[in-house]
């Protein structure tokens, strides 16, 4: 087994590594703090990851507040079907399509932080 095997399964490749302690204690406290041997690795990574994530939201938002209130944000299009029926390439059509626009892997990892984060780990 690899190093990489051993990382993601002690510690995952999580989605929650973007939150804010904020979200974090919230999320664990609505859950009674209920949290599986197996998983007390992930969930302390989580917690330590959580620390920047709620540091750097700050000069995130004091930088960018200003041009999120002049955005207009029209009603989402969200493209539901089965197995094999072609959401896909619908998906592919709509991405290349500039009236539209979604968020990759990092900003929806990140959406507290993306904005002055992302082009530090690219």
């Amino acid at each position: 087994m690899t190093w990489r095997e051993k990382f993601l399964i002690y510690f995952g490749s999580s989605y929650f590594f973007g939150i804010t302690p904020g979200e974090w204690f919230g999320l664990l406290r609505e859950n009674r703090f209920a949290i599986a041997p197996e998983c007390l690795l992930r969930a302390g990574s989580i917690t330590f990851l959580s620390a920047p994530n709620g540091v750097l939201r700050w000069p995130e938002n004091a930088r960018y507040r200003k041009e999120w209130e002049r955005i207009e944000i029209l009603p989402p299009l969200f493209v539901l079907g089965y197995y094999r029926c072609g959401t896909t390439h619908l998906h592919n059509l709509l991405a290349v399509d500039n009236r539209f626009a979604y968020p990759n892997a990092y900003q929806a990892t990140y959406p507290h932080t993306f904005l002055i984060t992302e082009r530090m780990g690219s």
